[in-house]
């Protein structure tokens, strides 16, 4: 059972190895490509679906997802390590759950004077 921690878990270790390396600067056209390709996903998903193939929208999830895969592609081409990515995306996420269990909390008041009668 160590022999798979080892190989399916980070380390520290693992991480500030990640961190010694030299990564090369990236390019304006490497940085705004996902954000291209979203832009693209959403087009497609929401209108070109819609009015030009006469198909039902991409639900925004799916897009969402496609285009988180389309950035982590980019990310591997470009030479990181996916413990490098992971503990980013883990990172990043921790640092924005408090503002996303504010907003839930938010709604679950807004949702309850609604049931109540308070907000017509």
């Amino acid at each position: 059972m160590a022999c798979l921690n080892t190989i399916f878990l980070a380390t520290d270790y693992d991480l500030r190895m990640g961190q010694d390396r030299h990564q090369p600067p990236v390019s304006f056209y490497q940085a705004f490509f996902p954000v291209g390709a979203l832009a693209t996903l959403i087009v497609y998903g929401l209108i070109v679906r819609v009015l030009l193939l006469k198909q039902v929208a991409l639900p925004l999830e799916i897009i969402f997802i496609l285009a988180a895969a389309i950035a982590v592609a980019q990310q591997l081409l470009m030479g990181c390590r996916w413990l490098e990515i992971q503990s980013s995306i883990v990172n990043k996420l921790s640092m924005a759950m408090p503002a996303f269990l504010i907003l839930f909390s938010i709604g679950l008041v807004i949702g309850s004077w609604m049931i109540c009668g308070t907000i017509p």
